[in-house]
């Protein structure tokens, strides 16, 4: 069912929603905000109910709701005065009062037939390209008969505005820049495509694709001043994606249509979440490059197939196939030939390497891409493999180390004068500093990182950068501070992607805050959606969210409430815990069941693991998790020597950070031993 207002097309099997045939840019709890609101405007639809829609949980403030129901309808230029779309209903919640017109079936994003205001379209034609993209290189599916059906007029006006209606954010026909332009046309099924050739053949230039396509990849070709992707190219590394949105639809046709200009839109996808339309994009790039026989084209397309793979959520086993085989093309070609891209190449598989878990081969690939890149001179390449190593450290507990590292990069990166990659740096070295708990010089580290955020006002990185802020204030204490930063974070979100390795955060605050259902719910929440494996920070995968919810299911227990029941997936990590922060949820939970043996057990053995790995955060919580089990079962003695234990690793900054958590009555089961 698809449902046409006023110039506006709403799909909710396709996740679109069109103005006048053109797919608008929506923020994914916004687009849930409208569908929702328009699926039932038969009715006023409650506010608790929209935000149970919308976040999938309960703990929203007004102001977070207030701002996507502003968003929505400047999205629909609805006047928030005037309430012609959606109604506010003062003390309940929110009406959709607008005309609706259903249809069903579906159609091309932009083509409205005649007789019916809602296009019609072939089913699944972005799950068959999102699929697609999701296999590995080495298993390219056969061509469909419809996608060979593409088209080119040299100089046909009315083809370019035609194709444009089509789908202006659809996938194009892109050619590396500096050739022929292509034009944008959508995958159709060969029924479609025929008639849309029948019409098409009247006009003068309508050829099939050349075969001899120019083998340069866009990458390849020197950026100079008057490169007007150069500026956009910039801005997408800074996390600045508005701007590049708008700067891509701003280009002349010659640009636009360059295959330089696809692959940085197919980038910006990725970036924004956006995998259905990257997908769909790689799928005609891919055709393209493989009938150019353009080998540096295809491995820059296996690159970005790569980190759309790893982005989405995909087997991590495939975006390192996937990377692999863009290597193999690189090594297949002459050696001067795409040095840059081989790097790029082997940047790419570390990254999914260190997230499948094989962390040296990992450090090896980093290395080499480092090494690559200092050869060709490329000092900030460079600096961003050496951040990658400096990751893969943080993984393998070498904590010192990496804030080594990652603290000379930063300085690398502000001798460069780029202040968001100096920004990223700084994020990861105070999560650094959080994991050796070093908290004063985290906060440090947050505070350069907002002098940095004044000079990228747009930069999606806003959001995370505020996130790992409310994180340090909630450790120092500070938790009004902290709830204000987390409210401002969600006012300034810009995408839909909210990293897997922050989601726990507002957990963790309300659990500082003794509000344990809402901390229930966050932890449930983010348990169920993170996909990272994860196990050495606790916030950066499902065992750090599983520990977080048994501390709130602990907390509210303690406070009189029927013990919460954990799901399949968390009994089963619970019982065959794989990580330090699985073993002390398995302490607390056999702890809250009542099985006080096997629980002195298990946490005693998780502060061992955690003195193995020198974690002192994970020290920290293991050991002050036994300290409070062992007064709760009447030997303080016991406590005090597990105590003593932990003290010797670093005993002025256990006694500093313990003393702040105290002072500020943090939950004791949470980061505190009872005293």
């Amino acid at each position: 069912m698809r449902y046409g207002f006023g110039e506006f097309i709403y799909d909710p099997m396709r996740m679109l929603l069109l103005r006048n045939g053109i797919e608008l840019d929506v923020p994914q709890r916004v687009y849930a905000c409208l569908g929702y609101l328009i699926e039932n405007r038969e009715r006023v639809v409650k506010r608790d109910e929209l935000i149970l829609k919308v976040w999938n949980r309960d703990n929203v403030s007004d102001h977070q709701m207030a701002q996507v129901i502003r968003a929505a309808r400047q999205v629909l230029g609805d006047d928030g005065n005037s309430q012609c779309m959606i109604r506010t209903v003062m003390g309940v919640g929110y009406h959709w009062v607008a005309e609706v017109i259903e249809r069903a079936g579906q159609g091309p994003a932009g083509i409205q037939a005649a007789d019916d205001p809602i296009a019609r379209q072939p089913p699944h034609a972005d799950e068959a390209a999102a699929a697609a993209i999701a296999q590995p290189a080495s298993h390219s599916p056969a061509v469909p008969a419809a996608q060979e059906t593409l088209v080119l007029a040299d100089n046909a006006a009315a083809f370019r505005r035609v194709a444009r209606t089509i789908d202006a954010g659809a996938p194009s026909l892109a050619s590396p820049r500096g050739s022929v332009p292509r034009f944008k046309v959508q995958p159709v099924t060969a029924v479609a495509a025929a008639v849309l050739l029948a019409v098409l053949t009247t006009w003068q230039g309508l050829a099939r694709l050349p075969q001899d396509l120019p083998s340069t990849p866009a990458s390849s070709v020197p950026s100079t001043a008057s490169d007007p992707l150069q500026p956009l190219e910039q801005a997408l590394v800074h996390g600045q994606f508005e701007t590049v949105r708008a700067g891509l639809l701003q280009l002349d046709d010659a640009v636009a249509e360059s295959a330089a200009a696809q692959l940085l839109g197919i980038d910006l996808d990725i970036e924004r979440g956006r995998w259905q339309p990257a997908a769909r994009k790689l799928a005609i790039q891919q055709l393209r490059a493989r009938d150019a026989a353009d080998l540096s084209w295809q491995a820059r397309l296996l690159t970005l197939e790569s980190k759309l793979q790893l982005r989405s959520g995909a087997p991590k086993s495939r975006a390192i196939t996937t990377a692999r085989a863009a290597i193999t093309l690189l090594q297949s070609m002459p050696e001067s030939a795409a040095p840059a891209l081989l790097a790029g190449a082997q940047r790419r598989l570390a990254s999914a390497l260190m997230a499948n878990g094989q962390l040296d081969e990992a450090a090896l690939n980093f290395v080499q891409a480092r090494d690559a890149y200092l050869t060709l001179g490329e000092q900030r390449l460079a600096t961003q493999a050496s951040c990658g190593l400096a990751r893969v450290w943080m993984r393998q507990g070498r904590l010192a180390e990496a804030l080594e590292q990652i603290e000379a990069n930063a300085a690398t990166y502000a001798q460069l004068s780029d202040p968001v990659s100096e920004l990223l740096a700084r994020n990861t070295a105070l999560r650094i500093q959080v994991e050796l708990l070093r908290f004063p010089e985290a906060l440090a580290s947050s505070d350069r990182g907002m002098k940095l955020l004044e000079l990228a006002p747009d930069s999606e990185h806003r959001f995370r950068t505020l996130r790992l802020r409310a994180m340090v204030l909630t450790a120092l204490g500070r938790l009004r501070e902290a709830e204000s930063t987390l409210e401002e974070a969600a006012a300034k979100r810009l995408s839909n992607l909210e990293p897997e390795d922050e989601r726990l955060i507002p957990a963790l605050h309300q659990l500082a805050s003794q509000d344990y259902q809402r901390a229930l719910v966050s932890a449930n929440a983010a348990f169920a959606t993170i996909t990272g494996d994860a196990h050495m920070s606790l916030f950066d995968g499902r065992d750090g969210a599983l520990l977080l919810w048994v501390m709130a299911a602990q907390g509210l227990a303690d406070q009189g409430q029927v013990l919460s029941l954990p799901s399949e997936a968390q009994r089963e990590l619970l019982q065959q815990p794989k990580s330090t922060l699985a073993r002390i949820a398995q302490g607390r939970w056999l702890w809250a069941d009542g099985q006080t043996q096997a629980a002195r057990s298990a946490l005693r053995q998780a502060v061992s693991e955690a003195r193995q790995h020198h974690r002192p955060l994970q020290m920290l919580l293991a050991s002050n998790a036994l300290m409070d089990f062992l007064r709760h079962s009447g030997d303080p003695a016991a406590a005090e020597r597990v105590l003593a234990e932990l003290r010797t690793h670093d005993p002025v900054r256990i006694d500093e950070v313990r003393n702040v958590w105290a002072d500020k009555q943090f939950a004791p089961r949470l980061l505190a031993g009872a005293n």
